[in-house]
């Protein structure tokens, strides 16, 4: 996950948590250099002998992620694009601390520190130079995209051109073939906002005809899309969309 911030204070902020949970709450590598890292070793100890594997088992930890944040109510300081960011961060991790199954995947937050309070959603994640999200998920090097949705123009544009199109220009996994994003859906329901979304798809230029978000499932809270995009160098990429609608 990447919330952009001044690391003026942040590095000195991490020894506020015990040593033992720095490499799990503090990360600036560079991420191809991380990603070509994380291909060495699960190619060398085969943790994934299938690498086809991997999406299904990141879709699954989200899934549970989200199932406990709504047992929380959906709980967050507010509903700024930072904070929910914060709690989807939070509810990543003790799904993957619950379940032996997600111990191969190693989420982390890069260059900002979550206090327990942010984390917590009892203070706001305060300081980020952007509200985007990017959730590295080791062993795969899976990027997760997070924006702000409703129905409305200037948020369903940003979900297109300031997401969407950061993985297909290569900005976002340039090695690898596919990719999520998470809309935080501000409406009452997800009804219409595929369409206006799909409107700015079919017009931007890496994308058009072909690209539109097709819808895969539905709940009362959360909704599955996915994509398909043909890159400049010739490489395809899958975009899983996971829209959860916040009350």
């Amino acid at each position: 996950m990447v919330l952009r911030a001044s690391t003026a204070g942040l590095h000195f902020a991490s020894t506020e948590f015990p040593e033992g949970l720095w490499s799990q709450i503090w990360s600036n590598n560079p991420n191809e250099r991380l990603n070509r890292e994380i291909r060495r070793r699960t190619d060398s100890v085969g943790i994934f002998p299938n690498r086809d594997a991997i999406p299904e088992m990141v879709r699954s930890l989200v899934g549970d992620a989200l199932e406990r944040w709504a047992a929380n109510s959906w709980h967050t300081f507010d509903k700024t694009e930072v904070n929910c960011s914060g709690q989807l961060f939070r509810r990543l991790i003790e799904a993957r601390r619950s379940d032996s199954r997600f111990h191969p995947l190693e989420v982390k937050i890069e260059n900002i520190l979550l206090t327990p309070g942010m984390l917590n959603g009892t203070e706001s994640v305060a300081g980020a130079s952007r509200p985007d999200l990017r959730i590295s998920v080791r062993s795969g090097a899976v990027l997760l995209e997070a924006k702000r949705l409703t129905d409305t123009a200037s948020l369903s544009r940003a979900y297109v051109q300031d997401g969407m199109a950061r993985f297909i220009s290569s900005t976002y996994g340039a090695n690898e073939s596919w990719g999520m994003m998470v809309g935080y859906v501000q409406d009452p329901t997800t009804g219409g906002l595929q369409h206006r979304v799909n409107g700015y798809v079919n017009t931007h230029k890496l994308m058009g005809a072909g690209h539109e978000l097709i819808q895969e499932s539905t709940n009362a809270n959360s909704e599955w899309l996915s994509s398909s995009h043909n890159r400049a160098s010739g490489l395809t990429i899958r975009l899983d969309h996971m829209w959860v609608v916040l009350p």
